[in-house]
């Protein structure tokens, strides 16, 4: 049994020649080598028997240790399958599929190995090639731009190239995979019937819109291609889908931009052609056909001029085109076009050249504009042309006469100092001849007190560009001078001047006359003026003047006769009588812008609500008072004794102009004035505070209003008024650093405006009050140097400060008084007039004795200011003024002051 099984084992191994069956001992040794074997690996049996398995692996196998590898598997497994390249004995190689099993006994123990090979190397190279082919063509599918697509006969989406991904904006095809294809299209019915037709064996086609997976809206051109399976029947459909996008919107834009040019040339009122190349014209717009009257297809083509262009005209315009055609010229002519009545038009045609990359003409653009209007215009133009020729000869002519005869300067000039040119006038005036006028430089015509400003003037209109008015003196030849009024004008683009220059001299001295008369005038006026005025003062002075004195001889007399009862009346009478004086004469000051001021911070709705009493009695009860207050209203500098003077006479004005009573309104505000406003009323932009007062009283006419601040100027009769009231308002506000401003109507009334400069600090509410006669302080043998010229002032100022403990040194003028300064003897203060006689005034006093005692502290008594000598709110510099006539106690008080201060 065990011989036969053996036999026919043998007789298969042998008769199985595709197979190499080979039998390996335990140690991979050959020891059975059948026919298959030497025909696939070449090698015979006698050849490999002992020999091991791994010499027909190939080189990279036997170091890999492929061969026990097999084995070990075979063993573990009990079948090791191996497909892989082996080795012939000629060296070539072949793919073989292989299996390797163990050969056991009955006993269940191995005794070696078989294994059996199969030449694979004709299916291996076809696989490999259908591997490299199925890479190529991955490889051209993710290359292509189109989008790729494979589907099943019922339109389900199975496969999408790359490139197709990205076009149709796929994150993931999985997600999309067997989704029905013609659902993406917006034209489904479109794609529908394309996959009937690739159903149908067929290749369909279409172009259609379809979005991305992104949202994305896209044009495709799309061909359905069918698939065939071995018999030719469709087993599945290509879908190649190109995207087209910018190819639909380019034609689109090309759509639209033709629609525009057709709407363009449509609404042109020209007529508008194009032709080609050749001159066949190829475009008429709607104006020419209406204009001509013939349909669009009878003009189109070569010779379309011929139809409608002027038989006259028609070789010039040929010629011309021509011309255009060859480069030239540029095709610009006018001829004249038939219209559909039968009539000829004239009509200016420009073409323009449309050329391609290379420059060669591919078009023609042409617009026709109808100029009969203009053509007929040039035909009257040149008539008038002819005529205005004519005329401007007769106005040369008679311009050349107006030279020659004008009794004025008539020049022409340049900047570099020479005349050009210059009229006959100018020796008639000047008495120069036209050679010598245009041989000197004409700076020497001028008086040497004018030439500088006149040349000035002359850069500044040269810079300007604008003409110039200006007077001055001028050579003549006698050696005199003439006064001549030139006007002159500069040329364009600065080539020079022209000029026209009057004889002024005989009128500026009638001129100069009639102000020598006018001032005497003015003089006599005022000399009139103040007779009248001196004549009221003085009568007021008399009446004070007889109080005072009447009062004290009545005081000497009782005195004589030792009866002092009583006396107190005299006293009273003449103190009184003098204060009445004092306050005339600061009414005469501050009318003459003299009276030294002192201005403190003041609040105007406090100092106007603490008069509201006494204007209401002022005033009287047929005047209706209203105040009204600003709120946040700014405090201002100024002197509250004067400030309360002033608004006291305008209210007293506003209750003259109201004889039957009205309404009387007091105003305070903030008023900002820009450079505009501030120009109006003549002060420096800024800040300011508004006192108005208004009336409805009779009103100023225009005549009256323009002197109402005139000194003595006044429209009461005579010795009811001095006419000081408004000027003294007016030298007030003024000598504040303010202004006054009145509007006025006849019948309606009259508001008077003070204005006063803000003052950026808080109110002065300590006042200036007198102190009472037991608050007067007394002095602790200070020295004090007094200087005045009137020797009662000398005398009552020592009596006082001698009664109050201080050492005096009196002094008549600045003269007496240096000595004084320059010695040894303590002085702690300087007490002096401010006009002192002798050629020093008292502010040069101090000024020098603070250079021979620094720090001296100086206090000016005063009753006539001629200039803002020092400002008296600057108390802490040591230096104070007391107005003339002032009270025992004002003095006493503001020496304590400047004493205490030194000391302190």
């Amino acid at each position: 049994m065990s011989s036969s099984r053996e036999r026919f084992l043998e007789t298969l191994l042998e008769s199985a020649t595709d197979y190499a069956i080979i039998a390996l001992d335990l140690d991979g040794l050959v020891t059975s080598w059948n026919a298959g074997a030497c025909n696939l690996l070449g090698w015979t049996e006698a050849e490999m028997i002992g020999q091991p398995a791994a010499v027909f692996f190939t080189m990279e196998d036997r170091q890999a240790g492929v061969a026990l590898a097999e084995m070990q598997a075979a063993l573990q497994k009990g079948r090791g399958n191996d497909e892989r390249w082996h080795q012939r004995r000629d060296g070539s190689r072949f793919w073989a599929s292989g299996e390797m099993m163990p050969l056991r006994d009955e006993a269940g123990q191995t005794q070696g190995f078989i294994k059996i090979l199969r030449d694979r190397t004709a299916q291996q190279q076809a696989a490999e090639r259908q591997r490299a082919d199925t890479e190529f063509l991955r490889g051209v599918l993710a290359a292509s731009g189109d989008c790729i697509k494979v589907l099943d006969l019922g339109g389900g989406l199975q496969f999408m190239n790359e490139g197709g991904q990205r076009l149709m904006e796929v994150s993931d095809f999985n997600a999309i995979r067997g989704c029905p294809w013609p659902s993406l299209w917006r034209e489904q019915d479109q794609a529908m019937a394309a996959m009937a037709q690739a159903r149908a064996g067929g290749i369909g086609r279409f172009q259609g819109k379809a979005d991305t997976m992104a949202g994305t809206p896209k044009w495709w051109d799309v061909q359905v291609t069918p698939m065939l399976d071995a018999d030719g029947r469709p087993e599945r459909v290509l879908v190649v889908s190109r995207d087209i996008t910018d190819v639909q919107l380019a034609e689109a834009r090309l759509a639209r931009s033709e629609e525009r040019y057709r709407t363009v040339t449509e609404a042109l009122p020209q007529l508008v052609w194009t032709c080609r190349p050749d001159g066949s014209c190829d475009f008429l717009n709607r104006q020419w056909v209406e204009y001509t009257g013939l349909a669009a297809d009878q003009q189109l083509g070569l010779h379309w001029l011929d139809r409608v262009i002027h038989p006259d005209d028609r070789a010039a315009t040929y010629e011309h085109w021509m011309g255009a055609v060859a480069g030239r010229n540029p095709y610009d002519i006018e001829y004249r076009l038939r219209g559909a009545d039968g009539r000829y038009r004239w009509f200016k045609t420009r073409g323009t050249a449309i050329r391609d990359e290379a420059g060669a003409i591919t078009q023609w653009f042409g617009t026709c504009t109808d100029i009969e209007d203009l053509v007929a215009a040039r035909e009257v133009l040149t008539r008038s042309r002819e005529e205005l020729e004519r005329a401007v000869d007769e106005r040369t002519r008679e311009l050349d006469r107006l030279w020659t005869l004008s009794e004025d300067l008539l020049a022409v000039a340049d900047y570099d100092g020479r005349l050009l040119r210059v009229s006959p006038s100018w020796s008639r005036v000047l008495g120069f001849g036209e050679a010598a006028l245009l041989a000197r430089p004409y700076s020497e015509l001028m008086h040497p007190d004018d030439a500088g400003w006149v040349l000035d003037a002359l850069a500044a209109m040269r810079a300007a560009g604008r003409p110039v008015s200006i007077e001055f003196r001028m050579l003549s030849a006698d050696g005199g001078w003439r006064w001549i009024a030139w006007t002159l004008s500069p040329e364009p683009a600065g080539g020079g001047m022209t000029g026209v220059g009057r004889d002024v001299t005989a009128e500026r001295a009638r001129s100069a006359e009639l102000t020598v008369v006018q001032e005497a005038l003015r003089q006599s006026q005022k000399m009139e003026a103040v007779g009248q005025l001196t004549g009221g003062l003085a009568h007021d002075f008399n009446n004070l003047l007889t109080g005072i004195m009447g009062s004290l001889e009545l005081l000497q007399t009782r005195v004589a006769q030792k009866r002092t009862e009583g006396l107190r009346r005299y006293i009273d009478a003449a103190q009184g009588a003098a204060r009445r004086a004092a306050a005339l004469t600061h009414r005469l000051l501050t009318f003459s812008r003299r009276q030294p001021l002192d201005p403190k911070p003041t609040d105007l709705n406090r100092l106007v609500a603490g008069m509201d009493d006494l204007i209401r009695h002022t005033v009287g009860p047929t005047v209706a008072l209203e105040a009204n207050y600003a709120d946040g209203l700014w405090t201002t500098l100024a002197d509250v004794n004067q400030l309360e003077n002033a608004l006291l006479n305008l209210c007293i004005n506003a209750r003259d102009a109201m004889p039957d009573g009205g309404r009387l309104v007091i105003a305070t505000a903030n008023t900002v004035m820009d450079e505009r406003l501030a120009q109006e009323h003549d002060l420096p932009a800024g800040d300011y505070l508004g006192l108005s007062v208004g009336d409805s009283g009779t009103g100023m006419a225009p005549d009256v209003l323009a002197l109402a601040c005139e000194p003595f100027f006044t429209t009461k009769p005579a010795g009811t008024g001095t006419g000081l009231g408004l000027s003294m308002v007016y030298g007030f506000a003024r000598q504040s650093g303010g202004q006054i401003h009145i509007a006025s109507d006849v019948g309606a009334g009259t508001t008077v405006s003070l204005y006063l400069p803000r003052h950026h600090g808080g109110e002065d509410t300590g006042g200036d009050k007198v102190p009472a006669a037991d608050h007067v302080p007394a002095g602790g043998g200070e020295t004090v140097l007094i200087v005045d010229d009137e020797a009662a002032v000398r005398m009552l100022v020592s009596e006082v400060l001698g009664d109050l403990g201080y050492d005096v040194i009196e002094a008549a003028d600045g003269v007496m008084a240096l000595p004084i300064l320059r010695g040894d003897r303590r002085i702690d203060l300087l007490v002096t007039d401010l006009g002192l006689p002798g050629g020093m005034n008292g502010r040069q006093l101090a000024d020098a004795a603070r250079l021979l005692r620094t720090g001296l502290k100086v206090l000016f008594i005063t009753g006539y200011a001629e200039h803002a000598l020092v400002d008296p709110g600057q108390s802490d510099s040591g230096t104070q003024v007391l107005a003339k006539p002032f009270a025992i106690a004002a003095l006493a008080r503001r020496v304590g002051e400047l004493i205490d201060r030194r000391q302190i």
